[in-house]
């Protein structure tokens, strides 16, 4: 082919077609001027005066064009078919004989290079797509990075402006820290790597991770993206080469992962595309959290006296000396030395300024804490009674002798 290098090797059958179109239009456009002139003149005899004459159409200039076209439409024909001669006298002298056939061939390898070349196209201009589109999506991932670290310090904000709460009464600063003691809480940021892979593995094509080496279907796609926690994911958003595939001969960024429509179930790459960028999938396995810990310890690790002690610390820190706290059966949740030493201790303190209601059955809460008001409750055969009273008076001590 190289004797050919600006022949088109087959018939410009798109040019003929052209052609014969342009003659019908020509055909078509002196058939109407006839009719319309017999029409106009028809009309015009029978008007008496000249002013009212209907000019005739004039289409001169259209058909002068259409037989320039004409022309240059046959002119083009004629040249390829000299081409197309030249050609098979050239094959003919090489010795081939079904030289219709053989262009035929080249007639199909052309039209498939045509076509390559149109979704090459297509793909540039998705190319193009894309690049305007990643500035977009990078701008809502800065946004939502800020937003979740200002999340983040407003925990951090709002933890410090409660330990460091003004007081006029000194020994009401003394109880509010006493209360704090020991305590911290802070604000992470938590992925929830498992969630993420529950997440993104409906959209892929699960073939293309089949279980291989003694990999699970699950491992082969956590190897693929490389996610672990929310710095990767970050990295993987912001479109950095992240993504190790076995097709790939190096780490691939997301945009080239999107690309690869053989990695996705149907119509699921853009699922996949929301899962990555939508803030509503995103809180699924991205939120912030505040942790607590208690004498250096996670909850997690906290026995329940433990647990019953911080919860109890939070709650009267909150709210030392406004308004009412009310304690149902603290013996429950609370080791007895606690109780006495700490929690006793701090009730007689808070008691000088909010009202504390306890319901217990440990009578030594009500005798040590110093209670203003005791209700007695009794059950006698189903029938519920109550006293009431002062520690000073005989009865309800001797009712609380009778408890002990």
């Amino acid at each position: 082919m190289d004797h050919f290098p600006d022949k088109q090797f087959y018939l410009p059958h798109h040019k003929k077609l052209a052609l014969k179109n342009a003659e019908d239009l020509k055909k078509e456009l002196n058939e109407i001027n006839i009719k319309i002139k017999q029409k106009i003149n028809s009309i015009n005899q029978q008007a008496d005066d000249k002013q009212y004459l209907i000019p005739l159409l004039n289409f001169e200039t259209q058909v002068n064009a259409i037989e320039r076209i004409i022309s240059y439409f046959h002119n083009k024909i004629e040249k390829y078919d000299n081409e197309i001669i030249q050609i098979k006298d050239y094959f003919r002298d090489m010795d081939i004989d079904d030289v219709d056939y053989f262009l035929d061939q080249i007639q199909i390898y052309q039209e498939d290079i045509n076509k390559c070349n149109r979704t090459i196209e297509k793909i540039k201009g998705k190319e193009q797509e894309l690049n305007q589109i990643f500035p977009e999506l990078s701008k809502i991932i800065e946004i939502f990075i800020k937003n979740i670290e200002q999340y983040e310090l407003q925990i951090t904000e709002k933890w410090i402006s409660i330990k460091s709460k003004v007081f006029n009464n000194p020994e009401q600063k003394n109880i509010h820290d006493q209360l704090l003691d020991n305590i911290e809480i802070i604000s992470e940021i938590y992925f929830d790597k498992k969630e993420f892979y529950n997440v993104i593995k409906e959209s892929l094509n699960k073939v293309k991770f089949k279980q291989k080496g003694g990999q699970t279907t699950d491992q082969r796609i956590e190897e693929a993206f490389n996610v672990d926690d929310f710095n990767s994911y970050i990295s993987l958003v912001r479109n950095e080469k992240l993504l190790t595939l076995e097709a790939a001969s190096e780490e691939i960024c997301l945009f080239e992962f999107l690309e690869r429509n053989e990695y996705f179930n149907t119509n699921m790459d853009r699922e996949i595309f929301k899962n990555f960028y939508k803030s509503h999938s995103i809180q699924k396995f991205c939120k912030v959290i505040s942790k607590t810990r208690f004498q250096g310890k996670e909850i997690d690790s906290l026995s329940m006296g433990e647990r019953g002690t911080l919860f109890l610390r939070l709650k009267l820190a909150t709210a030392a000396f406004s308004i009412p706290f009310i304690f149902d059966q603290p013996e429950d949740d609370l080791d007895n030395d606690f109780i006495q030493n700490n929690l006793v201790p701090l009730f007689r303190k808070l008691k000088q300024y909010r009202q504390i209601i306890v319901v217990t059955h440990d009578a030594n809460i009500v005798v040590n804490s110093n209670a203003e008001q005791v209700i007695i409750a009794n059950n006698n055969n189903e029938v519920l009674s109550y006293i009431s009273g002062g520690l000073e008076e005989l009865y309800i001590r001797q009712k609380i002798c009778d408890i002990l």
